[in-house]
């Protein structure tokens, strides 16, 4: 392999994930891709970092399965990540439709 290719843009074609998974998808038609830092998915959904990592974590009493899953930009797994814009703004809503129904 030639080191001086560019790699393919792996999010291009990405899909909301299946229901009840965290999963990003590569099938269908390509959903438009913006990556939030830890501010402003607070700013969006009004929660906290730590109800947000709270959320995330399957050993916490606040753990949300349904919440969006983080990306991590590095291939370490540690250090930057984001959050998909329309995922945030799609949990908000199922939030917002939950409020209704009820």
């Amino acid at each position: 392999m030639n080191h001086t290719t560019p790699a393919p843009n792996l999010l291009k074609g990405l899909l909301p994930p299946a229901e009840g998974t965290h999963g990003l998808h590569f099938v269908g038609t390509p959903k438009p891709l913006k990556g939030l830092r830890m501010p402003s998915v607070c700013a969006l959904t009004g929660l906290s970092k730590s109800t947000i990592y709270a959320k995330l974590n399957p050993r916490s009493p606040s753990f949300d399965p349904t919440f969006p899953g983080r990306v991590h930009l590095n291939t370490s797994g540690k250090g930057a990540v984001i959050w998909i814009e329309w995922e945030v703004q799609e949990w908000v809503r199922s939030r917002a439709a939950l409020r209704q129904s009820v």
